[in-house]
């Protein structure tokens, strides 16, 4: 089945993003699909939005977007291969950046989805949706993405452990007779 896939934005007070997909027609929607979409692919809310805008201004050159009451949408074609890509993209960063636990953490994340290749993009949003494999928790992929960002393990600093022992000559080297 095609999906229709949407983002939706508002900035301000009450920020949020959100990437849905939506089944591509009336007809083989299911009748619970018909007011909402079939999945979310990832979501924000909040100040940490502001993160995303630069995705957002780049995706608004490429496709058309409406304005309605201060939202704003943008329907991605459903031929366009790199059109998904890039729907699925912004979808696991707004998702990454809204379960990470601090702000650093959600940028170091942030940027490894920017950098990472669409094939890794197509891997960790099929696992996020649980379409590979049996279902996981989306809990433990998040995880999974941090650690590869490095964002949740503690900055790596090495530092030489200082040793203040002190180096006693034997006793019996300083007495002659013994």
């Amino acid at each position: 089945m095609t999906y229709k896939y949407v983002l939706k934005w508002r900035t301000g007070e009450n920020a949020k993003v959100s990437v849905e997909a939506w089944p591509s027609s009336t007809r083989v929607a299911l009748p619970h699909e018909r007011k909402k979409p079939s999945f979310v692919i990832g979501s924000a809310t909040g100040r940490r939005t502001v993160l995303l805008l630069s995705m957002i201004q780049d995706i608004k050159r490429k496709y058309k977007v409406k304005e309605k009451n201060g939202s704003y949408r943008i329907d991605f074609p459903f031929d366009d291969i790199g059109a998904i890509a890039d729907v699925y993209r912004i979808g696991l960063a707004a998702e990454i950046i809204s379960r990470a636990p601090d702000i650093d953490s959600a940028d170091d994340s942030l940027q490894y989805v920017l950098r990472s290749t669409t094939e890794e993009i197509w891997f960790w949003a099929s696992k996020l949706l649980g379409v590979i494999g049996s279902k996981m928790d989306s809990a433990k992929v998040l995880t999974a993405l941090s650690v590869l960002s490095n964002s949740s393990l503690e900055p790596y600093s090495y530092s030489r452990p200082q040793l203040h022992t002190k180096i006693e000559t034997p006793k019996y080297r300083l007495d002659p007779y013994l």
